[in-house]
């Protein structure tokens, strides 16, 4: 079996931590962690700080559309509201 995944890799920020997100990234992780032969089509900055944590999963092989900025969301708790903000 080989999963084709095209979709978005995400920085996403809360409380000031930064961090991989997206939903391509995260089935990408749990198809090779399942021993499943993935290809990750995506697009993001050639430096993107991920890379190394998606590099690193057997089975992944992942082609980028370089971009200048990856997709970036940003949550924010304020008085018991949540606001999704949309960076790049």
């Amino acid at each position: 079996m080989h999963a084709l995944l095209i979709g978005h890799i995400t920085e996403d920020r809360m409380a000031g931590v930064r961090r991989l997100g997206g939903a391509a990234s995260f089935a990408a992780k749990i198809a090779s962690l399942a021993g499943i032969k993935t290809t990750l089509i995506t697009s993001a900055p050639s430096e993107f700080p991920y890379w190394s944590e998606l590099g690193a999963l057997n089975n992944l092989s992942i082609k980028n559309i370089v971009s200048p900025y990856a997709t970036t969301f940003e949550l924010k708790h304020h008085e018991n509201k949540r606001q999704l903000q949309l960076i790049h």
